[in-house]
């Protein structure tokens, strides 16, 4: 018990307590803020959703192209990717955004190649309806205000001190969907 009472064992224990509940406070506080923001991006009218019903909506766009002579082929890999992404929920948003691009230039691609082909009148009724859909998802996903979220977060909170607190208690930053 000796070991104890010496002043460097006391100094020690204080510095590690010190540093351990900064770290545990951290991982608490800045955590519930992290997921706060995540689960703005994952809940119900969110991003997310949209992201999901575009991805359902490329690959009915890519079928129907498909069923109509036109190679979708890269625009149903765009769609599962998106997809499969968001059923990972481990990809960031600055990630999934990518693959939110690749997927708008694929679908913008189809529909022009879509409305410039002679569809029969049941096509061009599920075009119509699947290009609405995929409108209305791209118009919430611009009218969201996650990315304003995430810069007034990163405004307050990133700074070096708390991205290094951050990186060692294994909080992740929110990133923006852009």
């Amino acid at each position: 018990m000796k070991f104890f009472q010496k002043r460097w064992v006391a100094w020690t224990l204080c510095v590690l307590v010190i540093f351990g509940s900064t770290l545990l406070n951290t991982r608490w506080k800045l955590g519930a803020r992290c997921s706060e923001l995540a689960g703005s991006f994952y809940g119900e009218g969110s991003i997310a959703q949209s992201l999901s019903q575009l991805g359902e909506d490329g690959l009915s766009l890519a079928k129907l192209a498909e069923a109509n002579g036109i190679d979708a082929g890269a625009l149903h890999v765009a769609a599962e990717n998106v997809l499969n992404s968001l059923s990972r929920r481990d990809a960031n948003a600055a990630e999934l955004y990518k693959s939110y691009a690749a997927l708008r230039s694929e679908l913008d691609s189809a529909e022009r190649k879509l409305l410039a082909a002679s569809l029969g009148t049941e096509d061009a009724s599920a075009l119509s309806a699947c290009l609405e859909s995929i409108h209305t998802a791209n118009a919430r996903i611009d009218a969201s205000d996650y990315n304003a979220q995430v810069r007034r977060f990163l405004y307050r909170y990133d700074n070096g001190f708390t991205r290094m607190l951050a990186n060692l208690a294994g909080v992740d930053l929110p990133a923006a969907f852009a």
